[in-house]
């Protein structure tokens, strides 16, 4: 499974870690600058649940088309609009789009742009944040994604993407009322 995280800061940088470390093929969507920064010191994480340190595959939004089975999208919501034109290329037939936003509103403009059943609820809960190193540190015990179809079903891919994030560094299950 090829999976795009879309930002590489307190949010996607740390669930994104935790499934690079756990064998997942993880590549990150940043700008040219943070491309620079994480190509050159890689992705620190500082956790209660276990400091790691990564060197992944980082992309920028002109990169050569390609399509991911699943694209977190953590971005601050102020960069959805910017974001979703960033992952067109990279959304397939059956790509699965899980937002780590603030809120809901984001589901109208993601649903609007990629209304083929590309989108699937997600929310997350951590406490996290990037420090003046560019070290994302997570302090609590609460390192919950949690994604599921927005009909409430268990349908055979959130059976799928459940097992390959199962047994991640980090808390990661599915919900029938997403």
């Amino acid at each position: 499974m090829k999976v795009l995280v879309v930002g590489a800061g307190a949010v996607g940088g740390y669930f994104g870690t935790r499934l690079f470390e756990n064998g997942v093929d993880v590549t990150f969507l940043v700008r040219k600058n943070k491309q620079l920064l994480i190509n050159e010191h890689g992705i620190k994480v500082q956790s209660i649940h276990g400091n790691v340190n990564i060197l992944p595959k980082t992309i920028t939004a002109n990169y050569p088309p390609e399509d991911y089975d699943v694209i977190l999208v953590s971005t601050k919501s102020y960069h959805l609009d910017s974001a979703v034109e960033d992952i067109k290329r990279f959304v397939g037939k059956d790509t699965v789009i899980i937002p780590l936003l603030n809120g809901i509103s984001h589901l109208d403009i993601l649903l609007n742009a990629f209304p083929n059943n590309n989108v699937m609820g997600g929310l997350c809960f951590i406490e996290s944040t990037t420090n003046e190193e560019n070290v994302i540190v997570q302090t609590s015990p609460s390192h919950d994604l949690v994604f599921g179809e927005l009909s409430g079903e268990t349908s055979d891919r959130v059976k799928y993407i459940k097992k390959v994030f199962s047994n991640t560094k980090a808390s990661i299950r599915t919900s029938d009322s997403i």
